[in-house]
């Protein structure tokens, strides 16, 4: 009771920190006298101050940025700030200016303790679980009983949040795709300006809306809906074709990835492109290697990025079946023509793109050929905590890899990567902290030394953790590739980590019986507490 009670109080409080965190307050700002124009406008941008609006009074509100403790002290003793509202001149914060919300929650968020204070109640939530694990694994063993059960429960998970999701409008990126799909619906072939995807998804969702003659709003989630079903069928068939006894529970898992699935009822390509990567693989698994290279091109056209795992499926393939040991070039060009035939098609749109993978105004938010460590630093800290009942039930396999003097040098060099390499330069990830949690958390993990090492020191974990986690022949290839994945990404996004926690998914071996039903009861609760942000925010996104 006391785990689920602290489970909800930190959904609460995240809740609160994004609709009236510092970040959502406004403050005021009166200039010193015959400040000019351009002088506001650089003390603005050097403050950090945003959406500034003037009163008739001649003071200024605007949203602060940065919110921390250093960032408000400048702004008070800043030479042409003559004085501030709204903000606690001894203490350095901004005031919440919520009357219905607690005090002591008020005083709570205007420390700027809302996040670490919700982090806490997830643990204590998480010892709370565990501590009553021995009573959960009995009813999840009735429960699993049940011939099919674990697929039932996850096509029913996805309905009920359908039902929930659906009477949402449009927010955030959700606008461009769906404009785009409204142009291809419509005969208008050109492409939304902020658009950075080929337009294969939209296509898609566009011709599949012809029959009904027109498109909507709901129609259009109705078949982004079928499409995340048609994901979770085609996981099941890949799980069912590397492990059968153990396919029910990684599929219900697989759904109930925090990071995947408020991700299922939005109009977005994550899903869609998700879905191709893994019907390319359950091809390639099944040995249909002309087939699964067809789909690698789909893929593409659904998310550029994805040519990186059509390369993964081309040497998985071969590695697993002939290793390392070179064949006659006849024979792989027989085997994966496809595939090459899909690289090439890449590097053909590179070229005439200006040597760039992403397309539209924001192309320069993706620069290709640059590198940056931050998204797999950020997926090292989620990966922490969203499979710590994994990591436990790996444990003996951890145990044995601390033996290894081999465990110990990866780690003294990814330390110092990580270390140096956690950086929040990105434009769009300095915007609206308050209002996505990905943002919030990074410009805190940034922020001072002791928070970078208090960030890292579950990344360091889930390190020790990923690389001792036993997983079948070949699948230990997805770990350079996931760093080839998002080694390029300057935006730092958790949803471009789906594809790999997709696939470790289905590679790891099976844990301990108790780890994985933990894993599951984990899963649901993160699950449910990601999407009831999300649905009332879009905060996860």
């Amino acid at each position: 009771m006391l785990a689920a009670l602290s489970s909800i109080l930190a959904v609460a409080l995240i809740a609160l920190q994004i609709r009236s965190g510092p970040g959502e307050q406004s403050i005021g700002i009166r200039w010193a006298p015959d400040t000019s124009e351009l002088a506001r406008l650089t003390a603005e941008r050097r403050l950090q101050l945003r959406d500034g609006e003037v009163t008739g009074s001649g003071t200024w509100v605007y949203h602060v940025q940065d919110h921390t403790r250093p960032a408000i002290r400048e702004i008070v003793g800043h030479p042409l700030v003559a004085d501030t509202s709204h903000i606690d001149r001894a203490a350095f914060r901004i005031r919440i200016d919520r009357p219905t919300v607690p005090l002591v929650v008020r005083r709570l968020l205007e420390a700027d303790l809302g996040v670490p204070v919700a982090l806490g109640l997830v643990l204590g939530a998480l010892v709370g679980f565990w501590s009553a694990r021995r009573e959960l694994s009995l009813g999840i063993d009735v429960i699993r009983a049940l011939p099919g059960i674990e697929l039932a429960a996850s096509l029913s998970l996805l309905l009920g949040g359908f039902v929930l999701f659906a009477d949402n409008g449009h927010g955030v990126d959700e606008n461009i795709h769906y404009d785009q799909i409204l142009r291809f619906s419509r005969g208008d072939w050109s492409l939304t300006p902020t658009l950075t995807t080929i337009p294969g998804f939209h296509a898609l969702v566009a011709a599949a809306s012809w029959p009904g003659g027109s498109v909507g709003e709901f129609s259009t989630r109705v078949i982004v809906f079928l499409l995340s079903l048609a994901t979770v069928g085609t996981f099941h068939a890949l799980a069912r074709a590397v492990e059968p006894t153990t396919a029910g529970t990684r599929t219900l898992q697989f759904t109930l990835l925090p990071i995947l699935f408020p991700q299922f009822f939005l109009v977005y390509t994550d899903v869609t492109s998700l879905l191709f990567v893994l019907l390319m693989m359950y091809l390639a698994v099944s040995r249909h290697y002309r087939m699964a290279g067809a789909i690698g091109l789909i893929a593409c056209l659904v998310r550029q990025n994805n040519i990186i795992w059509v390369a993964f499926v081309m040497l998985w393939s071969h590695v697993r079946d002939h290793g390392w040991t070179w064949r006659p070039v006849t024979e792989l060009l027989a085997r994966y023509w496809t595939f090459m035939a899909t690289g090439l098609a890449f590097i053909l749109f590179v070229v005439v793109n200006d040597g760039q993978a992403a397309l539209g105004d924001d192309a320069a938010s993706h620069p290709l050929g640059t590198a940056h460590f931050t998204n797999l630093i950020l997926l090292l800290f989620l990966a922490g905590f969203m499979f710590l009942p994994l990591w436990w039930g790996y444990r003996d396999a951890i145990v044995a890899s601390l033996r290894r003097r081999s465990t110990w040098a990866a780690l003294a060099c990814l330390l110092p990567v990580f270390w140096w390499g956690f950086v929040n330069d990105h434009p769009h990830n300095n915007e609206r902290a308050d209002y996505f949690l990905p943002n919030a958390l990074l410009i805190y993990g940034a922020s001072t030394p002791l928070r970078k090492a208090f960030f890292l020191a579950p990344v360091a974990v889930a390190s020790l953790a990923v690389i001792s986690t036993p997983v079948k022949q070949a699948w230990w290839l997805m770990l350079p590739f996931t760093v080839l994945f998002l080694l390029p990404e300057w935006l730092v996004v958790p949803r471009y980590y789906i594809i790999p926690c997709a696939l470790f998914l289905v590679a790891r071996e099976p844990a301990s019986p108790a780890g994985e039903r933990l894993q599951t009861v984990l899963s649901l609760a993160l699950a449910g507490a990601a999407f009831v942000i999300m649905e009332r925010a879009f905060a996860w996104i």
